[in-house]
């Protein structure tokens, strides 16, 4: 049969093989099934397991300390032996909960590095074939392949837009100038009714020499660039073009003028219509293949299986009023009328702000374990209080379907934030809004003590001699010695102080942030969030309601921060530190 199938099968056949290799690559075929049988035999595949101490020789069920630790290629020191086995039980439970053991657990531990046979250490990078054992098939570890994957996809396809609209920029440039040829056939009396109504570019042949001399210059080789052969062009590039030349020089008939050779190409048909570089209907990403998207991947591991979206919060009357009348957004113009309009776009704000809460995470949070902590999923549910909040107070783009990963998801006017002068004792959250550049820089949080009191001692550490934090070291003040640093964007009295959602906490409606937002609250809370919070923060000494002004200030901070430019936000800081127990970020 296998010799049949090398005389029929038709890529069997094109093989070219010598006679005695092509009979043992027959017999070698021949005999497969055989030597996978044998190869797949319980013993075999259980002896690998066994000699690595990953299942005991008796029972096949537990693991063998002692051959673990005999996969060394040096025997270890005593010391080092009774390190690992006082500490083993920490590496388990790095492995059972990320597929492997970081690196950083071994240094924390002082597990002696690996090292070549000359002594060198080997580090473990980045590359897969330099990093240590790992479970493929774990949870976090196909998670962690599909973001790589994900990551290289939105990379692939921001290249192919890019490619794509420099593309539709030829286009329209050449829809410039038709458009003004049209003009002018239409003065002269040239076009019909019928024709006016459904032009079309091969009307364009009963244009004149004239009509092409009095198009512009510099828009000639758009025209001239979109009408020529597609497979073999003349012209590739603007200057290959030669000169506009005057009228008369284009009337001669072997005329080499950009208006001459306009006007021969007006009949060709157009080359750049319905031919960009990419098909990007066909282009799948692995988030749409699966039907989950990076915000809905992340939204099984944080949120609530009942979502509250910010249309439904801005649809609850009542909830907009006491959103109102706690933070005075009347003082804004604010009513309580809320249109559809405003509702549809909420909800693309927060699914915006939680593509970012993801990319947040990973950056700010090195410490894995901490990114689903009990107060991340809190703050990943209560984004749509976030985007509701920006959408009511007017503090959100005005287009925010035309916005992507890089852009700015704030207002950019001033007027439409309170400034926070004006309420120099509320608590809440606060932003930073860079005067030069119009952008918003740098969202923050106070509580006990006023937003202008926390100004003040921004203030006083960027006038001091050391930055003590990123935007210090960005900012530093005009009074600064370090006012000549190269790297800064800025001077802090450039900056205008801004309120992003702050509160008078000694007014009734504060006293109902403990509240779910169906009970008369803010934020959507369900009753372990109510106990988490209760329990949580138990070294400041603060009343159980302070914590939840604390947590409300600290969730405004993040969907603000989550909605600043991201190559302007100077903040390294993850939120909630003092619930996560990380302060000044993990830089």
């Amino acid at each position: 049969m296998i010799v049949d199938a090398f005389k029929q099968h038709g890529k069997l056949k094109m093989l070219r093989l010598a006679p005695n290799k092509k009979k043992s690559l027959i017999d070698f075929l021949c005999r497969l099934p055989e030597l996978i049988e044998r190869t797949c035999s319980s013993s075999n595949i259980q002896h690998g397991f066994i000699e690595a101490g990953i299942i005991d020789k008796a029972k096949k069920r537990y693991p063998v300390f002692t051959k673990i630790i005999a996969t060394c290629r040096r025997n270890p020191t005593i010391p080092e032996f009774r390190n690992i086995l006082e500490n083993f039980g920490y590496f388990l439970e790095a492995a059972c909960e990320n597929g492997y053991v970081p690196e950083e657990l071994y240094d924390l531990y002082n597990v002696v590095q690996d090292t070549e046979a000359g002594g060198k250490v080997v580090l473990r990078i980045s590359q897969e074939h330099m990093q240590r054992t790992k479970v493929l098939t774990h949870e976090s570890q196909v998670q962690l392949r599909k973001e790589r994957i994900l990551a290289s996809q939105k990379s692939e396809r921001a290249k192919k837009e890019r490619e794509n609209a420099m593309h539709q920029d030829k286009i329209d440039a050449n829809q410039e100038v038709v458009n003004l040829l049209y003009d002018m056939l239409d003065k002269k009396g040239l076009l019909t009714d019928e024709e006016k109504e459904d032009l079309k570019e091969e009307y364009l042949e009963i244009c004149t020499l004239d009509m092409f001399d009095d198009i512009l210059g510099d828009m000639q080789p758009h025209f001239i660039l979109a009408h020529q052969d597609m497979e073999k062009p003349v012209f590739v590039t603007k200057s290959s073009l030669p000169k506009k030349g005057t009228l008369e020089e284009a009337r001669e008939e072997k005329a080499y003028t950009k208006t001459r050779i306009a006007f021969d190409c007006r009949t060709v048909p157009n080359c750049l219509l319905g031919r960009h570089p990419h098909d990007l209907s066909e282009d799948v990403m692995m988030e749409e293949q699966e039907q989950s998207p990076a915000w809905r991947v992340l939204l099984i591991s944080l949120a609530d299986e009942e979502e509250v979206l910010p249309s439904k919060l801005l649809s609850n009357e009542l909830w907009v009023e006491y959103v109102v009348n706690l933070f005075d957004l009347d003082k804004l113009g604010v009513g309580l009328e809320v249109s559809e309009e405003d509702k549809t776009k909420a909800d693309l704000l927060v699914k915006m702000l939680r593509e970012r809460f993801h990319e947040h995470l990973k950056q700010r949070i090195k410490d894995k374990a901490r990114r689903t902590h009990w107060s991340m999923k809190l703050a990943y549910k209560n984004l749509a209080v976030d985007a509701a909040l920006m959408v009511l107070s007017n503090h959100s783009a005005q287009y925010l379907e035309c916005l992507g990963d890089s852009d700015s998801l704030l207002n950019t006017g001033v007027n439409c934030f309170i400034p926070g002068m004006r309420f120099p004792d509320r608590q809440g959250a606060y932003l930073y809004r860079d005067n030069n550049r119009g952008k918003i820089i740098r969202s923050g949080k106070k509580t006990r003590g006023g937003i202008v009191g926390r100004h003040k001692e921004h203030l006083k550490a960027a006038k001091a001699k050391k930055a003590t934090s990123n935007f210090y070291n960005l900012y530093p003040s005009e009074l600064s010695p370090r006012k000549t640093n190269r790297n800064k964007k800025g001077y802090f009295e450039g900056l205008s102080l801004l309120i992003a959602a702050a509160f008078d906490h000694t007014s009734d409606n504060a006293m109902n942030l403990e509240k779910d937002w169906n009970e008369g609250g803010l934020l959507i809370l369900s009753e372990d969030d109510k106990r988490s919070i209760k329990e949580s923060m138990n070294s400041s000494n603060l009343t159980p309601i302070q914590k939840f002004h604390d947590i409300v200030a600290y969730q405004v901070e993040l969907g603000y921060d989550l909605a600043i430019e991201p190559s302007l936000n100077v903040s390294r800081s993850p939120g909630f530190e003092s619930v996560l127990g990380i302060f000044g970020g993990q830089e």
